[in-house]
């Protein structure tokens, strides 16, 4: 996910980077051949996944970054969807 705090809405929800099945693109912890600009930290914590039409969604964060985070969720998400976590 790329710069999330400068995309979300006044309301702190931010648009879903989940492909096209619905499962939140995730990528493996950043090692020294990596291009990323923030290291990846491995983060497994419980967190809602809550929709601007008020559904909420449970899941399970992955990895954490400066700019991002990957995470399962019980649920789907289309390219688009603005979600707040």
């Amino acid at each position: 996910m790329s710069k999330p705090t400068e995309r979300q809405d006044d309301r702190g929800f931010m648009p879903s980077t989940a492909d096209r099945s619905g499962v939140s693109r995730g990528t493996t912890t950043a090692d020294s051949n990596s291009h990323r600009r923030h290291p990846r930290y491995r983060f497994s914590e419980p967190i809602k996944v809550c929709c601007k039409d008020g559904s909420c969604l449970d899941g399970i964060s992955v990895e954490i970054s400066q700019k991002g985070m990957s995470a399962m969720i019980q649920g789907p998400l289309t390219p688009g969807d603005v979600v707040r976590l």
